[in-house]
């Protein structure tokens, strides 16, 4: 009969052992999907500080309006930056697509990817380095440029927020 109480000890010390590590790897797979939303969270911080730049504005908008009198030089500088946001988009997709991200964090990321695609000097882009990226994330855009074709114009950011500014200003003044 001891030698059952003993059975039952070891055999409850196994479930016990087994809810700890449950809770632990859960606890440490919380953690690291905490490190990769902070590190995504700096590589798009990262890219709005140098797109932000005053040096490069020039550039940049003059790239995505795909200026033909953009020298070489500027035309590469446009190109690695552009090159750098698909390669952090389709980073984004993919950990979208193995479950590291949910589709509340991979949406906006997606929405801002076709905001990027309405502008020509992206598409240009996207053209130029489409052999380098990955052929399910390059199928992704495919769709999302195929979508935008019979979608309405997405209006630039500046268009969109000189809109609700002057939407805000006379707020103000009717309050007035």
């Amino acid at each position: 009969q001891l030698n059952s109480i003993f059975q039952i000890l070891a055999s409850c010390a196994v479930v016990v052992s087994l809810v700890y590590l449950a809770l632990q790897t859960r606890q440490a797979a919380r953690n690291q999907q905490a490190q990769m939303h902070a590190m995504r969270l700096q590589s798009v911080r990262e890219d709005v500080r140098r797109l932000s730049d005053p040096d490069f504005q020039p550039v940049y908008r003059a790239g995505m309006a795909a200026d033909a009198d953009l020298t070489p030089d500027a035309a590469t500088q446009f190109m690695l930056m552009a090159y750098s946001l698909m390669i952090s988009f389709q980073e984004q997709f993919h950990q979208f697509q193995e479950g590291m991200i949910s589709a509340r964090r991979w949406e906006p990321s997606k929405h801002a990817l076709r905001r990027q695609l309405t502008f020509p000097g992206f598409r240009a882009a996207f053209a130029t380095y489409r052999l380098d990226l990955d052929p399910t994330f390059v199928a992704l855009v495919v769709q999302l440029l195929a979508e935008l074709k019979t979608s309405p114009v997405i209006q630039s950011t500046y268009v969109q927020w000189k809109q609700h500014a002057d939407e805000e200003r006379a707020a103000i003044a009717a309050l007035a």
